[in-house]
C-alpha cells in the first residue's frame, strides 16, 4: 500500500512508523515546516539552553519538506492522513505575527526567540496558559527583559480550579516570575512596523519591543474544508478516524472524533497508532483512553487523569507547606478523576480505580499506591 501523510508530528509520525515498520507499507510524510520530526513539548529546554538541539530533533524516512494545497495533489495514493494539528488561536487584535510579533510553536519560533533573547529586547508574553508559562520560564532562565500579561487571575485559570492555579501562581511568583494577572490586552501598539507597546483595557500602555503571543490553539482544518470534508471545531472523524471523503483519515490535534477533541501527546500518539492498523485493516473502531494531561511549571508538576471539568464534585487536600495539592473528583461519591499539584502520580493506577468505581474514601485510604515521588518527599496522607 502507498500512504501519504500530511504532518510530522507526533500522530503523523506515530502513523507513518506503524505503517512502515508494522505492515511494510510505502509512506510519503509531507510537512509545510521541514523534513524532520521534533518533539515540540521540549522546544523550551532547547530555547533555554538545558538540552541539545540534536536530542529533539529525529530524522523521519521519506519524510519532505512540502506544502500540500489539496488533496487533488496525493491521487495516486491508496489512502491519505491529514495530521495538520494545531495552529495558533490569535486575538482579533492581532492581525499579523512578523519580525515583531511571534508565536512559540515551531522549530523556527526558537530560532526567532533566541535573537531576541541575544538583541536584549524588551518582550511581553500574551497568554496565561502552558505555552505563556514556558516561554516566560525560558525568558526568565536567561535573564532576558520581559512581562507576563496574564486575562486571568492565576495560572491556567481557565483549565484549574481556583486553588490549584492560586498555587502554582505563588509558586511562579516566588521564584521571581514577572508577571501581571487580569491584565486584558486590548492591542499591540506599533510605530510603523515596529512595536512600542501593548495597550491594556485600563488604558495603560506596557512599553516592549517584541511580543510573544500564547493566546491558546485551534485544530488547523483549512486543507480539510478545501476538500469539501465536514468539519466542526475539527475535522469531523468517526470512531475508526475515517472523514467523510473516501480512504482519507484525520488524527491528532486537527481531529474531531465523536468522544470529541483531545489535543494530548498521549492522545495523538494513541490515535496515530490505531489509524494505521485501521488503514492496514487489523483495526475497526478505536475505544478512547480516558484523559490524561501533565505539564510542569518551573519544579512543579501538575497531573490529571480521568474527568476534572465543572460538571464534577471534588474533594480537596492541600499542602501550603510544600505548595502541593490533591483534588479528587467524583459523582455521587464515586471517583472520575484525579488531578495533582506537586504530587507525581502513576497514571494507571488512577485509571484502575476509576474503571472499578473507587469510592472517594476508599481512594483517599490507598492513595499512597498512586504516589511515585522522588525519594525522601514527605509523605502524602488525604
Amino acid at each position: 500500500m502507498r500512504i501519504a501523510i500530511i504532518g510530522n508530528g507526533r500522530a503523523g509520525s506515530t502513523t507513518a512508523r506503524v505503517l512502515r515498520e508494522t505492515y511494510g507499507c510505502d509512506v510519503d510524510v509531507f510537512s509545510d515546516e521541514g523534513a524532520l520530526h521534533y518533539s515540540r513539548p521540549a522546544l523550551m529546554y532547547v530555547s533555554m539552553g538545558t538540552v541539545d538541539a540534536s536530542v529533539v530533533v529525529a530524522a523521519l524516512p521519506d519524510a519532505q519538506h512540502r506544502t500540500i494545497g489539496s488533496l487533488d495533489e496525493l491521487d495516486g495514493y491508496d489512502a491519505i492522513v491529514i495530521a495538520t494539528g494545531s495552529i495558533p488561536a490569535l486575538p482579533n487584535w492581532c492581525a499579523m505575527v512578523d519580525e515583531h510579533v511571534q508565536c512559540y510553536t515551531q522549530w523556527s519560533d526558537v530560532a526567532h526567540l533566541e535573537h531576541v533573547i541575544v538583541s536584549k529586547k524588551r518582550c511581553v508574553v500574551i497568554g496565561g496558559g502552558l505555552l505563556g508559562a514556558e516561554v516566560a520560564e525560558v525568558l526568565h532562565h536567561r535573564s532576558a527583559h520581559y512581562q507576563w500579561l496574564l486575562h486571568d487571575g492565576g495560572v491556567f485559570a481557565d483549565v484549574l480550579p481556583r486553588e490549584e492555579s492560586e498555587l502554582i501562581t505563588r509558586h511562579m511568583q516566588g521564584d521571581g516570575i514577572r508577571m501581571a494577572l487580569n491584565a486584558d490586552v486590548v492591542s499591540i501598539v506599533r510605530e510603523g512596523i515596529r512595536v512600542t507597546g501593548v495597550q491594556l483595557h485600563s488604558g495603560e500602555i506596557v512599553p516592549c519591543d517584541h511580543v510573544i503571543m500564547a493566546t491558546g490553539a485551534r485544530p488547523s482544518i483549512a486543507l480539510a474544508q478545501r476538500a469539501g470534508i465536514p468539519t466542526d471545531v475539527g475535522i469531523v472523524v468517526d470512531a475508526s478516524f475515517r472523514t467523510s471523503r473516501p480512504n482519507t483519515y484525520a488524527v491528532g490535534d486537527c481531529a474531531q472524533p465523536p468522544w470529541g477533541l483531545r489535543a494530548t501527546w498521549h492522545d495523538a500518539r494513541a490515535q496515530g497508532e490505531h489509524v494505521a492498523h485501521v488503514i492496514a485493516g487489523t483495526a475497526s473502531a478505536y475505544l478512547p483512553q480516558l484523559p490524561s494531561m501533565q505539564a510542569k511549571f518551573l519544579r512543579k508538576e501538575w497531573y490529571s487523569v480521568g474527568a476534572i471539568d465543572a460538571s464534577t464534585s471534588s474533594w480537596y487536600w492541600e499542602d501550603p507547606v510544600h505548595q502541593r495539592s490533591v483534588r479528587l473528583h467524583h459523582i455521587d461519591g464515586t471517583l472520575v478523576g484525579v488531578q495533582t499539584v506537586g504530587v507525581r502520580l502513576n497514571r494507571e493506577v488512577c485509571e484502575e480505580w476509576i474503571r472499578q468505581a473507587r469510592t472517594v474514601d476508599d481512594v483517599r485510604g490507598m492513595f499512597a499506591h498512586a504516589v511515585v515521588d522522588p525519594e525522601f518527599t514527605p509523605k502524602v496522607t488525604l
